[in-house]
């Protein structure tokens, strides 16, 4: 995949009934003045309502789990770009995986940073993944437009210049400076409550129920930490990770604190779950 910088010409006057000029952030709700404002992103709803406004005449579809749910929705949405009609596609990256699209001119992957700027350390392996799956949806003669505040990102032109294969050596080097997997194995307890006192204290115990469960040193540790995205659905998300050189070592800690972190009372009261690798 060879990365190619196009120029573009906009119909200023078509987008300026459309777009503002960037405002700050207020600090307070216009309506009524409340100072406890909740800033989001734009998701898929949004970015079909924008689209559908911007493109009146053509037809905009979204595809995500809320829009994919009744039986064969997903097919017949596909189908509609098989027909070789003019349509516009907005979707998750359920819409990037496996789907044939022929006739797929242009496709713009959107906040890429989230991946390129990740705390987890697979975000760049993933998002890595996406932009070259979405690639090969586009035919021959098609396009792919990556959104970036960081387009000298080193690994993101990498991806672009070089393709996946030395995008992934390049991962694993990196992965091995810092003792990541697969040079380390990691086990990560994820907690989800509607408290966010709740995730921290749920993740303290797993801490202290691993620190009971080791006889010699302990293991290496971070957090708990929130989530990239903290709070989804009014549910705040936390997590906590422990490294070690040693898969069985880890898997005979992990096997007695899991069975004393069970008993605790707040791991009714808190969704959870530990991965591993």
């Amino acid at each position: 995949m060879t990365r190619r910088l196009e120029k573009f010409e906009l119909d200023q006057r078509r987008l300026s009934s459309q777009l503002r000029t960037p405002k700050p952030i207020p600090n307070s709700c216009q309506n009524c003045g409340h100072f406890q404002l909740q800033t989001s992103g734009y998701g898929t709803e949004q970015l079909e309502q924008a689209l559908s406004a911007l493109f009146p005449q053509t037809e905009v579809i979204r595809v995500d789990r809320d829009s994919t749910q009744r039986k064969d929705s997903f097919e017949q949405k596909l189908q509609i770009a098989a027909e070789n009609k003019a349509c516009i596609f907005v979707g998750t990256q359920m819409l990037a995986k496996g789907h044939h699209l022929p006739n797929l001119t242009l496709v713009i992957v959107l906040d890429a940073d989230q991946g390129l700027m990740s705390p987890d350390f697979r975000g760049l392996e993933m998002i890595g993944q996406l932009i070259t799956q979405v690639a090969g949806r586009v035919n021959k003669l098609g396009h792919v437009l990556v959104q970036s505040h960081r387009p000298d990102h080193p690994l993101l032109n990498l991806l672009l210049d070089k393709g996946y294969n030395s995008y992934a050596k390049q991962l694993l080097h990196i992965r091995q400076s810092a003792l990541l997997p697969p040079f380390q194995y990691v086990a990560t307890f994820k907690a989800e409550s509607k408290r966010a006192e709740n995730c921290i204290e749920f993740l303290n115990i797993v801490r202290a129920s691993l620190q009971a469960a080791e006889t010699t040193e302990f293991l290496k540790s971070v957090g708990p930490i929130p989530a990239a995205q903290e709070k989804v659905n009014n549910k705040y998300r936390y997590s906590y990770s422990v490294f070690s050189s040693s898969r069985q070592r880890l898997q005979n800690i992990l096997a007695k604190a899991i069975k004393e972190i069970d008993q605790q009372a707040l791991s009714k009261k808190t969704r959870w779950l530990v991965t591993l690798d």
